[in-house]
């Protein structure tokens, strides 16, 4: 009864979430455009589209081969939707990697409930859903049935789970290298050294053709992001440590690990270091990679989350056996445990409030990204009017020129998204983005006006100087040009750097 009742409650909370989530006039073309673009792309006479917003072919830039099943429900589903939606699932299904530990005898009920709020309810999950979508996030349930598949030495679910994670980023064969070294090392019987060896050697061959065969036998540019890293700590060694040690980063990391950290005995950890010892060195690299890039935030956190959670489950399971068997709880235990779970529905409603406000609020609050998107009866309605007058005159052309040619569309940052829930017949660019010179003219031009929306990677005067050398231009039809929104037609050169 405990289970369905926290169920239910979780299931309201992604509800309320997912309606916040969902305001895509706030989310920024990052990630959620590139991704969706690559959905709505991927065929079977195409795996590695060009998308572009981000001017590259998807898998030139990250790895995550994942996104190749799920463009398959694209045909019923539209694609941000569909990878918000997947995201959401995702972390419902979370719960049955601990159910199966409990199944095994490995932790009870109250641990595995706890375990599965830590993570649902945590902070790094909830900053990861607010930046939809990306792969990484969709890694955190192949990530926790692998670390659960260690301790239980399931061979074969381990090695599913790791090829399954590997398809998510192409950071996550480092980890499986660690694993299986660890597991040669520090495990002990010929089932774990075995399985340490055949985890060893996936793990090396993804890596291979992701770092040394994919850059040579895939057609265009390679995105490097790990050489730069490299680079940047062998000149910069303490620089990053520093970084991560600062008063707001402390602040951050307590945010998180917390409530985890007040459940747990000291001498509980003690009588599992071997354990813990094992899971940090077996999942270091992305430790290391966060601290080396001083990247924890958006869909970035959720993996060394998850990391420790298993690291420390079998002392918080000594932990939490402990005191459910006295037959009274001390007051000092009842107040670690409200504690906990106190501090995570605290961070989980403030965030989950924080979000909602952006609707909820009609006065413009103080922080920067109220004012940029106030609910002003005025600029919501005619947001949509310029979205609605968007895409009837994209259907009338279509219908008019019938050559097959897809509208190219320069737009603000945050209007890139709601495009891309139709995305069929229109080629979306965002304003200052990576494309080149070589795409214009664009047909056509979609802002907010300053001071609203985000005009990200550009400033509010260089959004001003757009509107003009657009207005400006021979033979531009305005569609919409009022208070809030500037919306034109036409051929429109020399607006790439704008």
């Amino acid at each position: 009864m405990k289970l369905k009742i926290v169920g239910m409650l979780l299931i309201l909370f992604f509800i309320a979430m997912i309606r916040s989530v969902f305001t895509v006039y706030h989310s920024s073309f990052y990630d959620l455009g590139i991704y969706s673009e690559a959905l709505s792309r991927i065929h079977a006479g195409d795996w590695n589209p060009s998308i572009p917003g981000r001017n590259i072919f998807i898998f030139n830039d990250h790895f995550d081969p994942v996104l190749i099943p799920v463009s398959f429900f694209t045909r019923w589903i539209s694609p941000p939707v569909l990878g918000m939606i997947s995201e959401y699932l995702v972390l419902l299904l979370c719960w049955f990697p601990l159910n199966r530990l409990v199944k095994a005898g490995r932790i009870s009920e109250q641990t595995a409930t706890f375990g599965f709020a830590f993570i649902a309810l945590n902070h790094a999950t909830t900053d990861a859903l607010q930046t939809p979508f990306h792969p990484t996030t969709w890694g955190m349930l192949p990530l926790m049935f692998l670390l659960s598949s260690v301790w239980l030495e399931e061979t074969w679910m381990m090695i599913l789970s790791l090829l399954a994670l590997f398809c998510c980023r192409e950071e996550f064969p480092l980890m499986g290298l660690s694993i299986g070294f660890m597991m040669m090392v520090m495990r002990s019987g010929k089932k774990q050294t075995l399985t340490g060896a055949l985890t060893l050697v996936l793990s090396m061959a993804w890596a291979g053709f992701v770092f040394f065969i994919r850059p040579k036998v895939f057609a265009g540019d390679i995105v490097s992001y790990g050489s730069p890293l490299i680079l940047k700590a062998l000149r910069h060694p303490f620089e990053a440590i520093a970084s991560n040690l600062s008063p707001s980063m402390i602040r951050f990391f307590l945010e998180r690990t917390l409530p985890l950290f007040l459940l747990l005995r000291w001498r509980d950890l003690k009588a599992n270091f071997r354990w813990f010892a094992f899971m940090l060195l077996a999942t270091s690299p992305v430790f290391l990679i966060r601290i080396a890039s001083r990247q924890w935030a958006f869909h970035y956190g959720t993996a060394p989350l998850i990391a420790l959670l298993f690291a420390l489950l079998p002392a918080l399971e000594s932990s939490i056996s402990s005191r459910a068997s006295l037959l009274t709880l001390t007051r000092s235990d009842r107040l670690r445990n409200g504690l906990a779970y106190g501090m995570l529905f605290v961070i989980f409603m403030s965030e989950l409030v924080k979000l909602s406000s952006q609707s909820l609020i009609q006065t413009s609050p103080t922080s920067a990204l109220h004012q940029r998107f106030p609910n002003l009866p005025g600029r919501t309605q005619a947001l949509a009017r310029s979205k609605d007058a968007l895409e009837h005159d994209l259907r009338e052309s279509r219908q008019a020129s019938g050559d097959g040619q897809s509208p190219k569309l320069l737009v603000e940052n945050n209007l890139a998204a709601p495009l891309l829930l139709h995305p069929e017949g229109r080629t979306v660019y965002f304003s200052g983005g990576p494309q080149p010179a070589t795409v214009e003219p664009y047909d056509y031009i979609w802002v907010e006006k300053p001071p609203f929306g985000d005009p990200w990677p550009l400033d509010l005067s260089k959004v001003e100087k757009l509107i003009q050398t657009a207005r400006s231009t021979p033979g531009a039809q305005l569609i919409q040009d009022d208070e809030f929104v500037f919306l034109v037609k036409g051929k429109f050169f020399k607006v790439s750097g704008f």
